[in-house]
């Protein structure tokens, strides 16, 4: 977590502001993990909306820095290993909120995601939270930090815990509200949300496209990868 505590509540302030007014889902990504960024370092990163009664990847999805070749193995493994941290596991949590390094008291390597996906890609720790409201789960996310960064702090996983139903619930009202123009105020009652829900069609499992989602072209990492700038040496590039 960088800077002075009056620094990190105005910016956790304009993180809520954000999702006031984010004009779509993918807008809200977008700005939510540029802001996010600069209190809680991350390399890369995959934001999914969910389905709230089965926690499936829906849209929008926005994915940084990685590798595209492996989206088809990183639905394999949430739906078809069983590991730790798992979204499933994840929503029924106390706090739908947790790192890896935490789950397997700093031995990463207990993890078949870790030693197969996060590791071949120069990643260490992972922080992953559910957006829950309620029993309601309307998206997830999965942070990446360089194993030369070191792992996610309590305090880090504190602000994150902090942002989450206020990013459930734009979610929620994106999802469950008529379609408007852009500008006009956003509206969600619990009848329209009702009928979202019983007129929602069974969802599949998210191929490998949901994953590789819309790559970040504006946003560059620490470590420098993006469309217009090389990888670092001995760093495949992700952004493309």
């Amino acid at each position: 977590m960088r800077g002075s505590t009056s620094t990190v509540e105005s910016q956790l302030s304009s993180l809520a502001d954000v999702c006031t007014k984010a004009e779509t889902s993918e807008e809200l990504f977008e700005q939510i993990s540029n802001r996010l960024r600069r209190l809680v370092p991350f390399d890369g990163a995959g934001w999914f909306a969910t389905d709230p009664a089965t926690v499936l990847a829906t849209s929008p999805v926005r994915v940084e820095n990685i590798e595209t070749s492996r989206c088809e193995s990183y639905w394999e493994r949430e739906f078809l290993v069983e590991d730790v941290l798992l979204f499933r596991d994840l929503v029924r949590s106390e706090s739908g909120v947790a790192t890896l390094y935490t789950a397997t008291d700093d031995q990463p390597a207990r993890s078949a995601r870790y030693r197969e996906f996060i590791a071949p890609q120069g990643y260490g720790d992972e922080l992953r939270a559910a957006f829950r409201l309620g029993g309601s789960t309307w998206g997830v996310v999965d942070l990446y930090r360089d194993r030369a960064r070191g792992s996610f702090t309590p305090a880090e996983v504190g602000l994150v815990r902090a942002l989450l139903p206020v990013i459930a619930t734009t979610l929620r009202t994106f999802t469950t509200a008529a379609p408007r123009r852009p500008g006009s105020p956003r509206t969600s009652t619990s009848a329209s949300a009702s009928a979202s829900a019983s007129a929602r069609p069974a969802v599949r499992a998210p191929r490998c496209s949901t994953l590789q989602g819309r790559c970040s072209r504006s946003a560059r990492t620490p470590n420098g990868c993006s469309p217009s700038s090389p990888a670092p040496p001995g760093r495949r590039p992700r952004c493309r």
